[in-house]
Formats: structure tokens, C-alpha cells, sequence
């Protein structure tokens, strides 16, 4: 399940996850809600994701956020050591194939919202 949150209105949205989160659950995050962000968005995997998405996975999703993204930033936030790797390996693919917005990975949540208000 992903959850919706502005954190500022129409600049900043938050989708924290919780449970099993598939490639499917995340495009249609991207899709529906990418467009109500202009300064950034924030993953957010702390309270407890599994994040079920594979290299495989990788090529479609930079693909789907080159065509959706509108904000400035990306950051993902996770404690998760299996999804921390898997998110890191999706930053250097996306960087390869320039992807736009910039992105990085935290494991700490006010680092993260604090490098999106830059």
C-alpha cells in the first residue's frame, strides 16, 4: 500500500509505503500523482516495505518517470538493506540513461526532506 501525502502543497508530495510494493503500485503512483509535484518527491520505505521490483524492473521504471516527471528532485528513504541496494542500483541506471529528476538515496528521513527543500 502507498500512501499519498502532500508535504507542501502542489510542490512537494510524500508516498510513504507500507507492506509489499510491486512495479505496478509504483507506476500507478507516477502516473496519477507525479503530475501535483513541482519542487519534489519523496519515496518514503521507513515504516516498513518490502519493495518487490528487480534489475528487470529498472529499464521500465526510469522510462515511466522520464515521461511523468515534472518535479526538480526524487529522494528515497529506506533502513532496508535489500532495498537501500536495489534503490542505489536504480540511481546509477537512471543516471546512465539521464533520467530527470536528480535522485538520491537516504536512510534518514530529514535528510532526505532536507536536500528536496534545497
Amino acid at each position: 500500500m502507498i500512501k499519498v501525502k502532500p508535504i507542501i502543497e502542489k510542490e512537494i508530495m510524500e508516498f510513504e509505503m507500507h507492506g509489499p510494493c510491486e512495479i505496478s503500485d509504483i507506476e500507478t503512483i507516477v502516473i496519477s500523482e507525479y503530475k501535483h509535484a513541482s519542487r519534489g518527491v519523496l519515496w518514503n520505505m521507513v515504516a516498513g516495505s518490502s519493495l518487490m521490483i528487480s534489475q528487470s524492473d529498472m529499464p521500465f521504471l526510469a522510462n515511466i518517470v522520464k515521461e511523468y516527471a515534472k518535479h526538480k528532485k526524487t529522494a528515497y528513504v529506506s533502513q532496508d538493506i535489500l532495498s537501500l541496494g536495489l534503490l542505489r542500483q536504480y540511481e546509477s541506471y537512471a543516471r546512465i540513461k539521464d533520467v530527470e529528476p536528480s535522485l538520491k538515496v537516504f536512510r534518514d528521513y530529514d535528510e532526505a526532506l532536507a536536500w528536496l527543500m534545497l
